[in-house]
C-alpha cells in the first residue's frame, strides 16, 4: 500500500476573502447564509477554505447544495 499524500489546505478570514474577491464581507456572509460558500467556525473566527472561494469566484456549483434551478 502507498501512503495517502497529506493534503494541506489553507483557509483564510473574512477579511483576507473579501481582499482576494473584492467582495464586502457582508456579501460573504450572504453567501455563507445561502449556502453558496462553505465557511467553518472556530470559536467567534469564520475561515475559509480557499479552494471553496476560488470556486464560488468561477460560479462552479457545490456538490452538496442545489442549484436555484434544481430546487423545488
Amino acid at each position: 500500500m502507498f501512503p495517502t499524500p497529506h493534503v494541506r489546505r489553507r483557509y483564510v478570514s473574512l477579511a483576507q476573502a473579501s481582499a482576494i474577491t473584492g467582495l464586502s464581507s457582508r456579501t460573504l456572509r450572504r453567501a455563507i447564509a445561502a449556502k453558496r460558500l462553505r465557511a467553518h467556525r472556530v470559536g467567534r473566527l469564520v475561515r475559509i477554505e480557499e479552494d471553496d472561494l476560488h470556486e464560488m469566484i468561477r460560479g462552479e456549483p457545490r456538490g452538496d447544495v442545489p442549484l436555484a434551478a434544481d430546487r423545488p
